[in-house]
């Protein structure tokens, strides 16, 4: 198991899930991690993309969100992965750097778009 941290979100990664909660150091880290949690849920039930991880469970209120765990990326080309978000199909609201992105049964995925 490894534990990650972000600006508002704490990430557990087990063997094979990425469980997302909101960071509880400062408070208004925990209220961005929220909503962060309910903008991917939002997110990932209107969009029906391949390229985007699917959430496989979450609590109401953005507590929680678990997906399936990515490999992390080797090597990083902003601009592939700027184009590969932004197609007419997916627009999605993707910070682009490494961490936002990960392989997936092989498959490249956004990994990170609360």
């Amino acid at each position: 198991m490894e534990i990650k941290y972000g600006c508002s979100r704490t990430v557990i990664l087990t063997k094979n899930y990425a469980f997302k909660l909101p960071y509880i150091g400062r408070w208004k880290n925990f209220l961005w991690g929220l909503i962060s949690n309910m903008n991917e849920v939002d997110f990932n039930t209107m969009n029906d993309d391949d390229r985007v991880a699917k959430i496989v469970f979450s609590l109401p209120a953005g507590f929680l969100v678990v997906m399936k765990r990515a490999e992390p990326l080797k090597e990083f080309n902003k601009k592939f992965l700027t184009d590969f978000c932004t197609s007419k199909y997916l627009n999605a609201p993707v910070e682009i750097k490494k961490d936002s992105f990960g392989y997936i049964n092989g498959k490249l995925k956004v990994i990170d778009y609360g």
